[in-house]
C-alpha cells in the first residue's frame, strides 16, 4: 500500500468514527469472527460455563492435541489471554 493510499485509508476511518461507523476491514474481521463461532462444537461439555480455573483442572487430563482443540476453541470464542498463554504453555 502506497503511503498516500495509507493516508487515504486513515482519513476514511476518521471520518466513520466521527459518524460511529466502524472501518470496513473490522467489520469483516467481526464477521468472519460470528462465523467461526457459530461453526464450531465446544470441546469439552459446558466449556463456555467454566472459568479459567474450571477449564485449568479439566486440561491436565487432556492430550496435547485435544489442548490444543480448547486453544483453538478459546482463541475464537471468549479469547481470554491468560487461558490461551497457559493453554500455550502445556502443548
Amino acid at each position: 500500500m502506497s503511503e498516500e493510499e495509507k493516508r487515504e485509508t486513515e482519513k476514511k476511518k476518521r471520518e466513520g468514527y466521527k459518524r460511529g461507523e466502524q472501518h470496513v476491514a473490522n467489520m469483516q474481521v467481526q464477521v468472519a469472527r460470528q462465523a467461526r463461532k457459530g461453526s464450531q462444537a465446544p470441546p469439552l461439555k459446558g466449556y463456555d460455563d467454566l472459568s479459567v480455573d474450571e477449564l485449568g483442572k479439566k486440561v491436565k487430563r487432556l492430550s496435547k492435541e485435544e489442548i490444543r482443540e480448547v486453544r483453538d476453541y478459546e482463541k475464537g470464542h471468549k479469547n481470554r489471554k491468560t487461558l490461551i498463554e497457559s493453554l500455550d504453555r502445556k502443548t
